[in-house]
């Protein structure tokens, strides 16, 4: 979404956090990761239907979160329960994963054209969007202006694990825009 609206110029500026849509069209990264979705939607329509019964129990939560982070000791109970309530009452789950499959990944034309200020911030243990699977592509057709980031020791929702690294991230870039483009709104 954040490149749609930079390409749309809706956006002064991009801080992508672990963006999809780096793999290939009907590559093999597409169909996998696409799968692991489909098959977390049970567990997803479980606590929908039983609620807290189902949300609240580790046994429920662990094949959602162990995806997420890299850390699982550094989730709270809390935030694991409200992760799971979250994924459970998103009415564009399965929707998403099929828009995923009709529209596919973003295009080396899109890529390319990105012109706002942009940081591209990953995460270093990230399960889904690996680096070498998912992302390499991204990175090497971006403009030489975008900056990439790498968050340490953090997995695909590293707000779970540690949400000041990624605040920090945030801060940087926007910081990094303030000072190339003074007197301007972010």
């Amino acid at each position: 979404m954040g490149f749609e609206l930079e390409r749309r110029g809706r956006a002064r500026s991009l801080a992508a956090i672990n963006p999809s849509g780096g793999w290939k069209r009907f590559s093999y990264n597409e169909f996998r990761l696409g799968l692991i979705f489909v098959a977390q939607f049970p567990l997803a329509a479980a606590a929908r239907v039983f609620g807290d019964r189902v949300a609240t129990r580790e046994i429920f939560q662990r094949p959602i979160i162990r995806n997420c982070v890299n850390d699982m000791t550094a989730v709270t109970p809390d935030d694991a329960a409200n992760t799971i309530r979250a994924v459970s009452h998103c009415p564009i789950y399965l929707p998403m994963q099929l828009a995923y499959l009709r529209d596919g990944p973003l295009t080396d034309q899109d890529i390319r054209r990105v012109t706002a200020p942009t940081s591209l911030i990953l995460y270093e243990f990230d399960t889904f969007l690996t680096r070498n699977k998912c992302m390499q592509r991204l990175i090497n057709q971006l403009p030489g202006h975008v900056e990439e980031v790498t968050l340490s020791g953090v997995g695909h929702i590293p707000m779970l694990e540690n949400p000041e690294i990624v605040a920090d991230a945030l801060r940087t870039h926007l910081v990094g825009v303030a000072d190339r483009q003074p007197g301007q709104a972010l």
